[in-house]
């Protein structure tokens, strides 16, 4: 593993459990508080969630049980396909991010085409480069926020081959952002 915590192509057989994330979050690592404050929050909602199924199954509504047991788990794998962004200290800056977000009532979404290619963002300056355009981003569309809209969802959209991030406001397409990452590369 090089100084900079990415792993090098000698250290993929390491498992990123196996090293601190300390090292992995390297230069972006937040302060303990707001994991720790993340990490409570995500345990409450899991835990309200039990709940609710649970009393569902108590009245005798085993059918509505279900439905809100598929609809969290649907959420769940929604909020998963950030893993698929594959640059580790950019999906931890952008699952902070989201949870600065939902303190304002705002779900980030981050979606993340199968085109994307996480290689060449490895590298630590590349990686610090694109989670300050995707908070850019994000910062820039706040402004824009209908404040009519009960449970707004802003998106992050990672394309490629050709690296490209789409910034926008869930069904207003007039807000989208669309930014080529591509100089970036270059730096």
């Amino acid at each position: 593993m090089v100084e900079s915590g990415f792993l090098e192509a000698s250290d993929r057989s390491t498992s990123i459990e196996s090293c601190s994330a300390e090292i992995h979050l390297a230069g972006f690592s937040p302060d303990a508080p707001a994991w720790v404050k993340l990490w409570r929050e995500l345990r409450h909602d899991f835990i309200n969630h039990l709940q609710t199924i649970l009393g569902y199954i108590q009245v005798g509504r085993g059918e509505r049980s279900l439905e809100y047991l598929r609809h969290v788990a649907q959420q769940l794998q929604e909020a998963g396909s950030i893993m698929t962004l594959g640059i580790l200290p950019v999906i931890a800056h952008l699952l902070l991010k989201g949870q600065e977000l939902r303190e304002q009532a705002i779900h980030l979404r981050v979606q993340v085409d199968r085109g994307w290619e996480p290689r060449p963002w490895q590298v630590e300056h590349k990686a610090r480069r694109l989670a300050s355009v995707a908070s850019a981003a994000i910062e820039s569309l706040l402004p824009t926020r209908d404040q009519s809209e009960e449970e707004p969802v802003l998106c992050l959209r990672f394309c490629g081959p050709e690296p490209i991030l789409k910034a926008y406001w869930l069904d207003r397409d007039e807000t989208m952002a669309t930014i080529t990452l591509s100089a970036i590369l270059r730096e």
